[in-house]
């Protein structure tokens, strides 16, 4: 296989994965000072009721449906992926398909052997009327593993999702522009992240008819044809991804990409007038005080564009998305981030200063300024991969969203099932050495808010220990001052029918905290489950030992209204209380 000519194998081998991040270096000085005494208070009011959930909000993206295409995604037919998808239990979806922004065409369903070639799909989106496309094209057109269908289309992983004890909801990005989406990549001599081939919006309307159609229409007989006669009845559909990269990066204009979402936004609502159609904005909800100088005026046009392409689509959006990472994550390409204690610190603290310095007001107040009635969606975030620690980070930032009232769904990444041997994703695809599917630890986060938590958010409180975490300096963007008493606890409480369920983060790396839990309006019975997830170290992962962090089940048998319970260092605790009838 030719991999020297592909050229999308070279533009996709690194990971973007932080807010206008081309490097990314965190400095932390050391000696962190210490605060608090190691006790805290957890008080529990189960009678006030602070939010409901929305049906299946807890939800993960699938990844990129085509990158890394000459590479075999995992078998959707083992019976045991199936089986790890039934334990994860995600109520939502969100499947990218925007990566090299290949869009829909009937020839691509059926069966595998008759689907439309790569290559193929290439020339019909116009690549060629682009110069550089055109020598793009002509690099790849002799390589095999662009002259056979691409290895899933959108059949293969609906049904797939489908054959789960509780199928989930789907979310799908699709492509209105063909780019590379990434930042800058010269192959040959070509700065191949420049190329923007607009897409016809016909490619959306077909995607849409192809899924929400009755079985008597043209495309209902075309799918039942294919196997699947009833609609997948897909509502969230994502125009295009991260295109604030290139338009700040690339000179793509804010024109091309409001008129393509525009096209696309009105094909699609013809097709099906009931599909919620959104667009990713730029995440700058950060305090401006902490830009280094000259920081807010050199990026001044990725912060502006937000309000540019808001003033000229704001009539043609239903929900906005959000991305975003932990400072702490250090994009080196390693399968696992190795942090120290110190930056481990100010990840652990990460999420309440996003608290203090109003990032889900932010995210507001972008739409309301422009009087869009959308949804807020975070559709995309993460900690630093692998670890235990990144585990915790995605927990702490999972409760920073749900007490903000995110809509509809929140998905973090990713799955990990189409980017194989990634360092991405819950499940580890991983063929050499004999090993196969390995759960890493953010899939047993995502299985602790999916298994263990109930549909009723109640009011809680935690008072007592504290620490304190001295100056990140974030090169080239901001100098993050010291953060005071950030809570060494963080805890939510939830209710389903007759129990209720406490979740605890003990954001310390390096102590237990006692905690005295008083629990006003539910009487529990003596005896709770425990689930804890913990390890070692922060950095512990299971890469080489797939047991290394995992969730362990224990019995609690003094459990009462008032009672106390070590809560261990660096650990995510959830106590399943049954009423006392």
């Amino acid at each position: 296989m030719l991999y020297n000519y592909s050229f999308v194998k070279i533009i996709i081998s690194r990971v973007f994965v932080a807010l206008f991040v081309i490097s990314l270096s965190l400095l932390v000085s050391s000696n962190t000072v210490r605060a608090g005494a190691d006790k805290a208070v957890i008080n529990v009011d189960a009678a006030k009721q602070v939010t409901t959930l929305k049906k299946n909000m807890f939800g993960v993206s699938m990844g990129a449906l085509y990158r890394e295409h000459w590479k075999q995604p995992e078998n959707l037919n083992d019976p045991k992926l199936l089986a790890l998808l039934n334990e994860l239990k995600p109520g939502f979806i969100n499947i990218q398909n925007t990566m090299l922004g290949l869009p829909f065409y009937p020839e691509s369903t059926g069966e595998f052997s008759n689907r439309l070639y790569y290559i193929d799909t290439l020339k019909r989106l116009g690549i060629t009327s682009d110069p550089l496309g055109k020598k793009a094209y002509n690099l790849t057109k002799s390589d095999p593993s662009y002259n056979k269908p691409l290895n899933k289309n959108y059949d293969d992983v609906l049904r797939f999702f489908e054959r789960l004890d509780a199928p989930p909801e789907i979310s799908i990005r699709i492509p209105t522009i063909f780019t590379t989406l990434l930042g800058p990549e010269i192959y040959d001599g070509m700065d191949l992240a420049t190329i923007k081939v607009n897409l016809s919006p016909k490619t959306g309307a077909d995607l849409v008819h192809y899924l929400n159609d009755p079985e008597t229409t043209a495309f209902g007989r075309l799918r039942a044809k294919n196997g699947h006669p009833k609609p997948y009845n897909v509502k969230y559909f994502v125009l295009g991804n991260e295109l604030w990269s290139n338009y700040f990066w690339k000179g793509m204009s804010i024109e091309q990409i409001a008129s393509q979402h525009i096209a696309f936004y009105n094909a699609m609502k013809q097709a099906d007038p009931s599909v919620r159609i959104g667009h990713n904005l730029v995440n700058d909800a950060f305090p401006r005080g902490y830009f280094k100088n000259g920081a807010v005026s050199k990026y001044k046009g990725l912060l502006d564009y937000n309000s540019n392409v808001l003033s000229l689509i704001k009539d043609y959006v239903d929900f906005v998305t959000f991305h975003d990472y932990s400072y702490g994550v250090k994009n080196n390409g390693a399968e696992v981030d190795y942090l120290s204690m110190d930056e481990w610190r100010y990840v652990m603290g990460y999420s309440y200063m996003k608290g203090n310095y109003g990032q889900a007001e932010m995210h507001r107040s972008t739409i309301e300024k422009h009087n869009i009635k959308a949804e807020v969606i975070m559709d995309e975030f993460s900690g630093p991969a692998g670890s235990l620690g990144g585990a915790l980070y995605l927990a702490d930032y999972t409760i920073y969203l749900l007490n903000n009232n995110y809509d509809t769904f929140i998905s973090s990444w990713n799955l990990g099932l189409m980017e194989p041997q990634t360092k991405w994703g819950m499940i580890r695809v991983w063929k050499e050495n004999n090993k196969s599917l390995i759960k890493r630890p953010n899939f047993y986060v995502q299985k602790m808010f999916t298994n263990y938590f109930g549909d009723l958010i109640v009011e809680t409180k935690v008072t007592g220990s504290t620490f304190n975490t001295n100056q990140v300096r974030w090169e080239p963007y901001f100098d993050w001052p010291p953060e005071q008493n950030i809570p060494s606890l963080k805890a939510i409480a939830s209710k389903r029918g007759d129990k209720l369920y406490l979740m605890v983060i003990n954001r310390e790396v390096d102590k237990d905290i006692t905690a005295d839990i008083v629990i006003n309006n539910f009487s529990p019975r003596s005896r709770a489950k425990l689930y804890e997830l913990n390890a070692s170290s922060l950095n512990a992962h299971n890469e080489d030992n797939p047991n290394n962090v995992v969730i362990t089940e224990s019995i609690i048998n003094n459990a009462s209204a008032s009672f106390t319970l070590k809560i261990n260092k660096h650990s995510l605790t959830v106590i399943e209380f049954n009423v006392n009838k």
